[in-house]
């Protein structure tokens, strides 16, 4: 029999204090590996012997010998697994066997910086007294997060009415039930909850190979290993701009982060001696938070900081700040003003236009959302500073080319839109680049970063590609990479990267093939949505099924009565999937389309008591045991085990589209598609497309029936 490794937070920063030479290090993969096979045996002078037994928790603290100098303290998981608790030298660990039982748990289970644990509500062994729901040690626990911890909906009642937790052993419930039961005792009550989500009190699975290649300094961590072809592309040398494209799940993000760290220790002429320095950028905020914690799961807060983290946009206003000419970003109804003044005067200056009575070319309507997205993405996203420029520019990206007439009506609007902004004294988003290209021209004091890493860089316009390059050298531009995958382009499509100013030769653009994220069947129903023109124009199509070796089941679209029903359905099976499935709520995660959607969801969860944290919170953390509420557009680069898709309506998803004119409402649909795409390859292993039944988005049906499961929710538990 071999046992499976399983490492605490506490065992994995306690190895992190030796250096990667330390006998520690060169010796603990062998000790893990005779754990694996024999813990009890004396091969290769193990020396297994009782540390201290834990009578309340019913656990067996076992240390066994790395060399005569240091050993590692671990107890039995279950009845397969080895749970590695600390590592440390003799008085380290011999030091526990004089706490009391109290506070070794707390030593061996607590989270760090939280102070000793109280046993509490623990009625004597005489005591006849019937117990008080004061006195029962789960009584005043809400039922869901009981079932969170894996106890069957079955057992909930029993497990309120014990008065003593030892009384869980008797119960006859599942192992990893009675283990979260008995972790989450020790703690004190207000951290009970707090602590059973925390990402510091997740085990993680490991072996005496992956031990052995951290030890060595050959992978960076445990959670996070590189294959072959990652590392590869992670230690190249490269001379110029360098572009990794790479199908979701691919590990773009993961081969950018260790490029990134691994940078920033490279000294050679370039930097003269100095510190590197080296920036990795992102471009939306769900993801630059997500990316920085990895960083630190990664390396620790401390060499975390050797890397530049920012969003865009952020790294702009910062470098701005008080330059001449800067100005603050204007609010979204600032920009809702002033776009629709731009409207007003284009229609008096063009009253006879057919856009002036809402009608475009071929009858399609023109709205806000048309004038905003020609601004940003074509004049502004381009840098198209007169009237000529724009006259004769070929709007990639934009599917139809406009006639020189309506273009003078988007121009109109788009100078009234200016002066609007002028007026108030404010810039848009796009404004912050174009002023800064000009900053950067006219600033002697700025040196360019000596590695800038970008991530999915295929949502940038021409003109913030420009920053990008001006901030890795211009010209010399030695190591920028670019970290991109086409299928996935949802904010701006179309554009080479030489408009950036970037210039990729052939042997500098790279590609991972291997889907390490999805299994077959969530990509295949993901292909047949994708085969209704997702990939018309895309550099390269979407990801083909074949291209992973993992399986699981099929994705479940759930045709719901009515919204009461499709709140429900994600209600239960969230506790099902978590009390039934043995999976935890940081696993899963709901996504909509639209920002209002997931607060009404977040609400939702709320009242049912489930743990959830959204996009928008500060302390939003991808690793935290918590479920997560985001839109589609903020969980872009990120995954999850568990996804549900939500709200999927006519009129949200796709959203309502407007007018008879067909190659504009195609270009639409597959930017709505992509999205629904997007949203999909999001799931790791269970995907569930939710909706009402008498308003289904036009876009399941397009999904192949033998790919998905369809089920009729009608309230049945």
């Amino acid at each position: 029999m071999t046992f499976t490794l399983y490492e605490t937070r506490q065992f994995k920063d306690d190895l992190e204090q030796f250096d990667i030479q330390h006998v520690v290090r060169k010796k603990l993969p062998k000790t893990c590996e005779y754990l694996q096979d024999d813990p009890r045996c004396h091969q290769g002078s193990l020396q297994s012997e009782p540390l201290r037994r834990l009578g309340k928790l019913g656990w067996d603290i076992q240390h066994s010998r790395i060399d005569q100098s240091y050993r590692i303290a671990w107890r039995y998981e279950g009845s397969e697994g080895i749970l590695l608790l600390r590592v440390g030298d003799h008085d380290f660990i011999d030091k526990f066997a004089s706490f009391n039982d109290d506070t070794i748990g707390s030593v061996f289970a607590r989270r760090p910086g939280v102070t000793q644990a109280a046993i509490v509500n623990q009625p004597g062994d005489n005591d006849t007294v019937p117990a008080t729901p004061e006195q029962r040690v789960f009584a005043l626990w809400p039922s869901v997060h009981l079932q969170l911890l894996g106890v069957p909906t079955e057992k909930v009642r029993e497990v309120k009415l014990i008065t003593d937790i030892e009384q869980v052993y008797d119960l006859g419930l599942p192992d990893y039930a009675e283990k979260n039961l008995v972790d989450v005792y020790i703690l004190e009550d207000e951290w009970k909850v707090d602590c059973l989500f925390d990402s510091s009190y997740i085990f993680y699975r490991t072996n005496a190979d992956q031990l052995e290649g951290y030890c060595k300094g050959e992978i960076k961590q445990l959670l996070l290993n590189l294959s072959p072809e990652q590392d590869r592309y992670v230690n190249m040398q490269t001379t110029g701009p360098t572009l990794i494209k790479g199908v979701a799940g691919s590990g773009k993000t993961t081969v950018g982060i260790y490029r990134a760290m691994g940078q920033s220790y490279v000294h050679d002429l370039f930097n003269q001696g100095r510190e590197p320095r080296v920036l990795f950028v992102t471009y939306t905020e769900t993801l630059a938070r997500v990316v920085e914690q990895m960083f630190r799961e990664l390396y620790g807060q401390a060499k975390a900081k050797r890397v530049e983290m920012w969003v865009l946009r952020d790294w702009l206003q910062a470098y701005l700040g008080d330059k001449p000419g800067a100005r603050p970003l204007a609010s979204d109804p600032e920009i809702t003003n002033a776009i629709g003044q731009g409207i007003f005067e284009a229609r008096i200056r063009f009253p006879d236009s057919s856009w002036s009575k809402d009608r475009g070319e071929g009858g399609r309507a023109r709205g806000n959302e048309f004038f905003m997205s020609e601004i940003a993405d074509v004049i502004k996203g381009r840098n198209l500073r007169t009237w000529e420029a724009y006259a004769k520019a070929e709007r990639r990206g934009r599917r139809k080319q406009l006639h020189e007439q309506p273009r003078q009506f988007v121009w109109i609007v788009y100078e009234e839109y200016q002066r609007q902004l002028d007026k108030i004294g404010k810039f848009d988003h796009l404004d912050l680049s174009l002023h800064a290209i000009e900053c950067l021209r006219n600033d002697p004091d700025f040196r360019p970063y000596d590695t800038v890493v970008v991530d999915e860089a295929q949502d940038l316009r021409p003109v913030e590609l420009q920053v990008l390059s001006m901030l890795a050298g211009g010209a010399q531009a030695r190591n920028l990479v670019l970290l991109a995958d086409p299928s996935q382009s949802v904010y701006y499509k179309g554009v080479p990267w030489k408009d950036g100013n970037i210039y990729i030769a052939p042997a500098r653009s790279l590609s991972l093939s291997r889907n390490y994220r999805n299994t077959r069947q969530i990509l295949e129903a993901a292909w047949s949505l994708a085969e209704n023109g997702l990939s018309d124009d895309l550099d390269e199509g979407p990801i083909p099924p074949e291209a992973t070796n993992r399986y699981g089941p099929r994705p479940k679209v759930i045709l719901c009565q009515n919204s009461d029903y499709h709140n429900r359905f994600i209600v239960k099976t969230i506790e099902h999937l978590c009390s039934e499935m043995d999976c935890r709520p940081g696993d899963i995660a709901v996504l909509a389309r639209k920002k209002d959607s997931v607060e009404h969801l977040k609400t939702v969860l709320d009242l049912a008591k489930l743990p959830t944290v959204h996009f928008r919170d500060r302390s939003f953390d991808i690793f935290e045991n918590n479920t997560k509420v985001v839109t589609i557009n903020s969980a872009k680069g990120l995954e999850f085990p568990v996804v549900f898709l939500v709200d999927l309506h006519e009129g949200e998803l796709p959203r309502r589209l407007y007018g008879d004119d067909e190659d504009e409402l195609a270009a639409e649909l597959r930017h709505e598609r992509r999205l629904l795409y997007v949203g999909m390859t999001r799931a790791a292993r269970r995907l569930y497309l939710v909706c009402c039944q008498q308003n289904a988005s036009r876009f399941l049906e397009e999904i192949a029936p033998d790919k998905v499961q369809r089920v009729h929710y009608e309230g049945e538990d």
